[in-house]
């Protein structure tokens, strides 16, 4: 590829561009993503931080192959050695972050906690990192996708937000091909957890508000725990990832809407466009 040249996303999650430079710049979005969460800061004011030019350091985020370089990941890794893990950074092993063995405890005691509660919508505040508040949205049962107790399991992926608004695009059938992949990864402790996503609307507010990280199960489309009025995630063929209440339509169709009930916003989403559907399991927000 020429360093003009922009990496694709797609090319880079499906394997068929395979170069180290593809899966260098995947980390690279996941390190800015992660420091732009944690300070509250735009892209711009990350490069300010770690002394670089705004342009040049968006275009390496954006995927511009002559600007993607090891050299800017370890700048970002030595502004945050306390956070990052060095062997991910360089080689993609491992996990993104530095988990102590304090940190590990607490995030299962607090897991664990709200996973035992089992009551609908509970909401679990926990002090897990000072001030993350957990819930636990409804009493599900074993996954069929897959419940080892093994730590690989524990550590669920993050779902991109890229990649969550791709459509013709199965996710939990391509999470399902990359465990021990490069994908950013949350502690889950014991509950039956596939994948977390950050919410990015305020569709459901107040109970869920952008930024929200909720820990997912996925179900196939015709699982007889789906039922009307909870919240789900649902992944289409045509807008991919949608966070909403549902109405469950004797079609087989599914009505989104809101909590607002003077503008509930609802729109239809038709079955042959549904790919999979999800249980929102924990909820945390910094």
């Amino acid at each position: 590829m020429k360093k003009t040249d922009y990496l694709r996303e797609t090319d880079c999650i499906n394997g068929t561009n395979g170069t180290d430079k593809c899966a260098m710049w995947l980390r690279l979005r996941e390190m800015s993503k992660y420091i732009e969460r944690k300070e509250g800061l735009s892209q711009r004011g990350v490069a300010r931080l770690i002394g670089r030019n705004s342009s040049s350091y968006n275009s390496a985020v954006k995927g511009r192959v002559g600007y993607v370089t090891e050299t800017l990941l370890l700048d970002l890794y030595s502004r945050y050695k306390d956070d990052f893990n060095l062997k991910w950074v360089k080689t993609g092993e491992g996990d993104m972050l530095i988990k102590s063995a304090d940190d590990i405890q607490k995030a299962s005691t607090v897991v664990n906690q709200a996973w035992a509660n089992n009551s609908p919508n509970a909401m679990v505040n926990a002090a897990y990192n000072g001030n993350i508040t957990i819930s636990d949205s409804e009493n599900t049962n074993r996954n069929k996708y897959g419940d080892s107790p093994d730590e690989e399991r524990r550590w669920c992926p993050v779902v991109p937000t890229s990649m969550a608004r791709q459509g013709n695009f199965d996710i939990m059938g391509h999470v399902t091909k990359q465990i021990g992949g490069s994908m950013e990864r949350l502690y889950a402790g014991t509950a039956p957890i596939d994948v977390w996503h950050y919410v990015t609307d305020n569709d459901l507010y107040p109970f869920y508000q952008k930024g929200d990280c909720l820990g997912l199960k996925a179900y196939d489309i015709d699982d007889r725990r789906i039922k009307t009025g909870n919240v789900y995630v649902v992944d289409t063929n045509r807008d991919g990832f949608i966070f909403r209440r549902f109405r469950l339509l004797g079609n087989g169709d599914f009505e989104s809407y809101t909590f607002n009930e003077s503008d509930p916003q609802s729109y239809v989403i038709p079955q042959e466009d549904i790919i999979r559907v999800y249980s929102v399991v924990l909820m945390f927000r910094y």
